[in-house]
């Protein structure tokens, strides 16, 4: 399910391997207390893209 996205630019210079990334979570479910409910997990995919193509991904997957 894909939920939202976040776009931005940024300028890579020459060495660059980091970008700091900032986002947040609408209404995110939270956890329970260990053994008290379900923990929620969430997926991610990062793009980058460079003239509209994309050049990399990168994928946050939760165990669930």
């Amino acid at each position: 399910m894909h939920i939202s996205s976040v776009n931005f630019d940024v300028d890579l210079g020459p060495g660059t391997t980091k970008v700091p990334v900032e986002f947040e979570l609408q209404n995110p479910k939270l956890w329970w207390t260990n053994g008290l409910g379900e923990a929620y997990l969430y997926d991610f995919t990062f793009n980058l893209i460079k003239d509209n193509v994309v050049t990399d991904k990168y994928f946050l997957f939760s165990s669930s």
